[in-house]
């Protein structure tokens, strides 16, 4: 949960100097207008603005890449990595419950901020980022900032491949290698699809949550 409220500060606060500057500064707006949006959960307006939540994160994040460099770990039974091991089938799979469980958690955090019905989130009220700088070699981009809120400050740095973000680095921390990390010993542990078991029921207690 850390991660993703870091990384929705950094929507909710992005002026990112380069050739990402234009696009993030527009996601950024739409983010300002869907947030402060006050709807009754369930009700069509809620399900519209959840649906221009799923597509403005559509644009941001590279969803397949993500989930795909999470299961570079071998497998020592086949010396293949995870990804490679596993069936085409179980590929789809688990990169459709990853990229929905991002989601669903973004959503979530949209939930408790929508609670408050008097509130109003401005521009750069939710913290403040510095950007140190940016560095660019062929099609890899990485943005070094310092994120500061209430409670914490932070080094977030952010990997472009392209125009997507790939991966982001909380305090030399990738988020990648933690994901890579906990699903490799659950594989070790449980085997493939116990993982995808533990992802489906996730996914449907973020979405059964009120």
């Amino acid at each position: 949960m850390r991660t993703l409220s870091i990384f929705i500060v950094f929507l909710l606060s992005i002026n990112l100097f380069g050739l990402q500057m234009e696009r993030l500064q527009k996601t950024e707006e739409k983010f300002l207008e869907l947030i402060n949006q006050k709807h009754q959960a369930g009700s069509k307006e809620d399900i519209t603005r959840k649906n221009e939540i799923k597509k403005e994160l559509d644009s941001l994040i590279h969803y397949d890449t993500f989930s795909k460099n999470t299961l570079v770990g071998k497998d020592s039974k086949t010396g293949k990595t995870y990804w490679e091991s596993i069936t085409s089938e179980q590929q789809k799979e688990f990169r459709s419950l990853f990229k929905e469980l991002i989601q669903e958690a973004w959503i979530k955090e949209l939930k408790s901020f929508n609670s408050d019905k008097d509130k109003t989130l401005k521009k750069g009220e939710e913290g403040n980022i510095t950007y140190k700088n940016e560095k660019t070699k062929g099609n890899l981009s990485m943005v070094y900032t310092i994120v500061k809120t209430k409670d914490e400050i932070s080094n977030v740095d952010f990997r472009f491949t392209g125009n997507y973000i790939t991966d982001f680095i909380i305090d030399d921390l990738s988020v990648t290698k933690r994901y890579r990390k906990s699903f490799t010993k659950h594989i070790q542990q449980k085997g493939f699809e116990s993982l995808l078991e533990k992802m489906r029921t996730k996914l449907k207690e973020l979405r059964d949550e009120k």
